[in-house]
């Protein structure tokens, strides 16, 4: 039984260390490994606390204490789990999780030191002990301070109050200039589709009704430190391999993604040398990182909202500046399209 547990333990450690490590990395396959060793460690909890049960048989505390500390640490492996794939539900599973493990530690360090009896240490709780110190650590890779998130909320608030000009700039452009429809349109579209996706993280963040979230700024969010909702709603859980979350397909980075490309392609059509709003993927440790993953992942909220800020900025700068400056091409791609449309 001994044996047995020593090498399930080690092999299950193996794969989980080796998912953290591709996740850190930003290597594809982070995902599968992790959910998969998390999982078996889970159940793995179960044959270890039925072998630690065993040798205590004929202490019977001690044997319900075992049985307690496998059901917590099964429901914090999960917790853990959740948290590292930036999954909702996990800070639940966490309390719960440390709740009855913290519980069965401390009675067993009161039980240990009245009866002066050594402790030992089966192989089976060693490499349960080596994943959970792998998951913790997998938890706190690239977390951010209270202080440096003020400087972003603040750098957030600035960018979005020039949006706000930039945004009455070219409506006035759209009245006075017949050109600028055009533009108008497609920024319009870029526009309001990040606002939404802010609305939506802030909805999801706070736990608070839609129609609240669209009445709201980032001065008002209370978890701006939050990155395990943004992550996920927007498709990076697994940051080798960027998806659209079922249900939440137009919330998602790639999404996001897809409507930046089009706004670009019309800015390519009036003006090809004007440089575009980035979309490519760029390099993280010698290798190519999907935009999504190096735009987004891991990041706080503030940091998001600062981003989706930026991105709004630089689309009404570029438009203001071609109807202002590029008149006669505006118009020709204008009728070009009304000609397509017909």
């Amino acid at each position: 039984m001994k044996t047995v547990n020593a090498i399930l333990g080690a092999i299950i450690s193996f794969f989980l260390l080796l998912g953290i490590t591709f996740k850190t990395m930003h290597w594809p396959g982070a995902g599968v490994l992790i959910v998969l060793s998390a999982s078996l460690l889970s159940l793995y909890m179960i044959p270890v606390a039925i072998g630690n049960i065993l040798n205590y048989k004929k202490k019977t505390f001690f044997a319900i204490c075992n049985g307690i500390g496998a059901f917590g640490g099964m429901i914090l492996s999960v917790g853990l789990l959740f948290k590292i794939m930036h999954w909702p539900g996990s800070g639940v599973m966490m309390i719960f999780g440390m709740f009855f493990s913290i519980i069965v530690i401390l009675f067993f360090m009161v039980l240990f030191i009245v009866s002066k009896e050594p402790i030992k240490l089966s192989p089976g709780t060693f490499y349960v002990t080596i994943c959970f110190g792998i998951l913790i650590y997998g938890v706190s890779v690239g977390g951010s301070s209270r202080m440096a998130l003020t400087g972003i909320i603040n750098s957030a608030n600035i960018a979005e109050e020039n949006v706000k000009t930039m945004a009455y700039e070219i409506d006035v452009h759209s009245a006075v200039y017949q050109h600028a429809s055009l533009l108008h349109k497609e920024v319009g579209e870029l526009y309001y589709y990040i606002e939404n996706l802010k609305e939506k993280l802030y909805e999801e963040v706070e736990g608070i009704p839609s129609e609240v979230a669209d009445t709201i700024s980032l001065n008002n969010i209370y978890a701006v430190d939050n990155y395990d909702i943004p992550t996920h709603l927007l498709g990076i859980a697994d940051p080798g391999n960027p998806a659209k979350v079922p249900g939440m397909e137009e919330y998602s980075a790639t999404t996001l993604k897809e409507k930046i490309e089009k706004f670009n392609a019309i800015l390519n059509e009036i003006d090809p040398k004007m440089e575009k709003l980035n979309t490519q993927d760029n390099s993280y440790n010698g290798q190519l990182d999907a935009w999504e993953t190096s735009t987004f992942y891991h990041y706080p909220l503030a940091q998001v909202i600062l981003t989706l800020n930026l991105i709004e900025l630089e689309a009404f700068a570029k438009s203001n500046y071609l109807i202002v400056w590029n008149q006669p091409k505006i118009s020709e791609q204008k009728s070009e399209n009304e000609s397509k449309e017909k």
